[in-house]
């Protein structure tokens, strides 16, 4: 059921993302699930956020989940592959989910690409994002992100960028080291998988962007950030929760080894800083939907909870 939408004017140019952004449209989904649009003046063009609210009358934190390397487009993301009402349904939290973003790594690229166009990501989801929706929520202003495969180093990496908005980040199944030999070939290799060129994303390989957006480098900056990064050792396993007669995932197997090495390689970095994380390395898991959600069940009572102070 859609209960409103709002025309607005675009911006005039210069105007700063984060008093220009603004809500255009909800679209009523549930009780308390809702599809939030919102105008990225960085972007231009309208963004549309899922929105499963907190409990009416709570002054809630929000929890942002990313979605993974397709954006959640075509409802392949945590609002249609996994059940959010069902497992936050009990729990005084917002949680947000943008839809959009494929291949992007959710970050600002430095130049506009021919086939995605302008990626302002960290723009949006640092500056602009959290105020409108902080409004519209009426949040307690505590927040956490996570993110799955291509956006785990993501989630990070915005915690990152920008320090004091963040209480806790997660990656699930991520790769949070991408600057560096094969890590920066699977991440050029990601971004080629849409067609487009990480060239336009962070410079070519050596440039400052890279090293400054490579979690594994930059660790001591999420001090004072719960942290939880989690992969497998990629085998099938109940986790997974696939039809029967499902046929084994291989790719997902051997992706899900690239995410361990990934994801080890930035614990050892974290702990050689002196940054306390939560490390969960599981034997099971094929790098599909029933491990990313189960990762997120226990980032969430853990670490994400605890760290936004409620359960």
């Amino acid at each position: 059921m859609l209960l409103a939408w709002v025309a607005i004017s675009p911006p005039a140019a210069g105007a700063d993302p984060a008093t220009a952004a603004r809500i255009t449209g909800v679209e009523q989904v549930s009780d308390r699930w809702q599809k939030i649009s919102v105008y990225s003046s960085s972007m231009d063009k309208v963004i549309v956020n899922d929105v499963f609210r907190a409990p009416r009358n709570a002054a809630a934190p929000t929890l942002y989940l990313l979605n993974g390397i397709d954006g959640g487009l075509d409802n392949k993301g945590w609002f249609g592959l996994t059940d959010i009402p069902g497992f936050f349904g009990d729990k005084t939290v917002n949680v947000v989910s943008p839809i959009g973003g494929e291949f992007s790594y959710y970050t600002d690229w430095i130049a506009d690409d021919p086939v995605l166009g302008r990626n302002k990501w960290q723009t949006y989801l640092t500056r602009e994002l959290p105020p409108v929706l902080d409004r519209e929520l009426g949040s307690n202003g505590r927040n956490a992100i996570g993110g799955l495969s291509m956006s785990g180093g993501a989630a990070l990496d915005l915690a990152i960028q920008a320090p004091g908005l963040y209480r806790a980040a997660g990656s699930y199944s991520g790769c949070p080291a991408t600057s560096q030999g094969k890590q920066y070939t699977q991440t050029v290799l990601s971004v080629l998988g849409g067609g487009s060129n990480a060239t336009n994303m962070w410079g070519p390989q050596g440039s400052p962007e890279w090293t400054a957006h490579d979690p594994s480098m930059n660790a001591a900056k999420l001090q004072g950030v719960a942290v939880y990064a989690a992969a497998s050792q990629g085998a099938v396993g109940a986790v997974d929760n696939l039809p029967a007669g499902f046929p084994t995932p291989v790719g997902g197997q051997l992706i899900e080894g690239i995410t361990l090495d990934c994801t080890q390689q930035f614990a050892d970095a974290a702990t050689a800083a002196g940054v306390p994380i939560t490390l969960v390395i599981r034997p099971e898991g094929a790098h599909t939907w029933g491990l990313f959600d189960s990762e997120l069940r226990e980032s969430w009572n853990t670490v994400i909870g605890p760290a936004l102070g409620t359960a």
